[in-house]
């Protein structure tokens, strides 16, 4: 299994609504506030990259505006061509002007977020971590990144099963060997107390803003689309 992820930044985000589908332009055209409007614009313009370039032998000559990003009743992304919905399964995420997405093959559960690394309080901290995740923040030479961590490794967990923070973010336990500021993907679980279904997951820092990718598939490899393709 291969899991593929692509980050654009809210200044790649085209000014012409041209590569909106047009479902996506009444959607746009419905924002009150410009920071939620372009905060929606750059999570659906990554995540037309991301299924652009996974798609990209099987529909060579799909055009952005083709994509048609729609909410699911839960809220989750999905993928539609001509009305009809496309077999992929994507993640999406969206902080600081950096958009993140992931996208793989359906029948698998994924999920992804990103964090910028930023003091939680103690109140966050009691409320949202279990006594185990605590006792990581406290103990470590890296506060701030822990909390983060643990927070967006949550988040992506949440999205993995399509829940959000209608669950118990504590009943989603993150576990982790390593800690410190690293750009390179490193490994964590999570396990979901509530079904007891362990998560596999991937976090990396980038300028000063965590990433987390979960998947209840334990063997996956995680790929990156680097460049924008042409329409």
């Amino acid at each position: 299994m291969i899991i593929y992820w692509c980050s654009r930044l809210l200044q790649d985000v085209p000014v012409s609504g041209d590569w909106l589908h047009p479902s996506e332009k009444l959607v746009a055209d419905g924002f009150k506030f410009p920071k939620k409007r372009n905060d929606w614009l750059l999570g659906r313009w990554t995540a037309k990259n991301a299924v652009k370039s996974f798609l990209q032998k099987s529909f060579p000559h799909l055009d952005y505006s083709q994509i048609e990003i729609r909410a699911a009743e839960d809220g989750a992304p999905e993928v539609f061509f001509e009305n009809k919905r496309l077999p992929v399964f994507i993640s999406l995420s969206h902080s600081q002007g950096i958009g993140f997405c992931t996208i793989t093959q359906p029948g698998f559960a994924l999920g992804c977020d990103l964090e910028k690394i930023e003091p939680r309080s103690e109140y966050f901290v009691n409320d949202y971590f279990t006594k185990n995740e605590q006792a990581l923040c406290s103990k470590s030479n890296y506060p701030e990144l822990i909390a983060n961590l643990i927070w967006s490794a949550k988040e992506s967990t949440l999205k993995a099963i399509r829940t959000g923070l209608r669950v118990d973010p504590r009943l989603m336990e993150v576990s982790f060997e390593k800690e410190g500021r690293t750009d390179h993907w490193q490994p964590l679980k999570v396990l979901a107390k509530n079904s007891g279904q362990t998560f596999f997951g991937h976090w990396r820092v980038v300028n000063d803003i965590v990433y987390t990718v979960v998947a209840n598939e334990p063997q996956y490899k995680l790929e990156q689309f680097k460049n924008p393709l042409t329409s």
